[in-house]
């Protein structure tokens, strides 16, 4: 971003420079136009600059450096306009390398409250796209999942919503705030057929995992849909074969729930209870 911050200041600069010259240097040539042009108002040379900038970094997205191109995105992100969102766009549909489009996504989502929209339909669909082909790794699921959960449940939404949920786990930190936004996303949808996806995955397991140790806390979730009823004990139970996905239910239902006020620790809950 100081890059860009820095690129915006000596273009400025170049603009007011050549402005000064060119409304002083001598005319060699005859003319019958005023000896001096209007100076521009605010608003025209904030347009001068922003024009200047959005041309000079559609030059850069055409490098064939995947750095240089990323540096255009973040760039322009910091740009006011339908011009820079427009840009943008195009690299997410058209950029070859994966971690530029990603670049060029985040940075439409930073924006995303100005986009009109044409642009908000144009940018669902190469979100979709882009999950198709699992683009989306480690924290920028986040984005992904809350841009998923504000449009309509399709196929390859739910589809890249399954993918998710099996690659994240419970007992990695830097997975909860993705586990978090793959619980709001499945509020915001409430599509039976994913629910009966979670149910059946639920449904293949053991009654137990008990693992040969001692004094490992023991935790039992039973769930009930349809006259049908399944039961899990946990017990040390990854050691022993149990899915990550049941821990990660175990924390949603905790995070839902909010049992972090029944934890106490000197008489004082351990955390306070997430606030929705």
């Amino acid at each position: 971003m100081l890059w860009g911050f820095r690129i915006a200041i000596l273009l400025s600069l170049a603009i007011a420079t050549s402005a000064t010259a060119q409304t002083t240097a001598p005319s060699t040539t005859p003319s019958t136009e005023p000896a001096t042009k209007p100076a521009l108002t605010h608003e025209q040379q904030v347009d001068q600059l922003i024009g200047y900038l959005n041309d000079q970094y559609a030059k850069l997205l055409k490098s064939p450096d995947w750095i240089e191109r990323s540096l255009a995105a973040i760039s322009l992100a910091r740009i006011p306009g339908l011009r820079a969102t427009d840009q943008l766009l195009g690299v997410c549909r058209a950029d070859p390398v994966p971690v530029v489009k990603i670049v060029a996504w985040q940075a439409i989502l930073a924006r995303a409250k100005w986009l009109d929209l044409n642009q908000f339909q144009t940018w669902l669909d190469v979100t979709s796209a882009m999950a198709k082909k699992d683009y989306f790794r480690g924290s920028t699921r986040v984005g992904l999942l809350r841009t998923m959960a504000i449009a309509p449940p399709t196929r390859n939404a739910k589809l890249a919503f399954v993918g998710m949920f099996g690659q994240t786990s419970a007992l990695e930190p830097r997975d909860m705030p993705v586990i978090d936004a793959l619980g709001d996303c499945f509020a915001s949808w409430q599509t039976p057929d994913l629910a009966e996806y979670l149910f059946n995955r639920l449904a293949n397991l053991n009654d137990a995992y008990r693992a040969h140790v001692t004094d490992l806390p023991t935790t039992t979730i039973v769930l009930e849909r349809n006259g049908h009823r399944k039961g899990v004990v946990d017990y040390g139970g990854p050691s022993v074969g149990m899915p990550q996905e049941v821990r990660e239910l175990q924390a949603e239902i905790d995070r839902v729930a909010g049992t972090s006020r029944w934890v106490l620790r000197d008489g004082q809950p351990v955390r306070r209870p997430i606030e929705r």
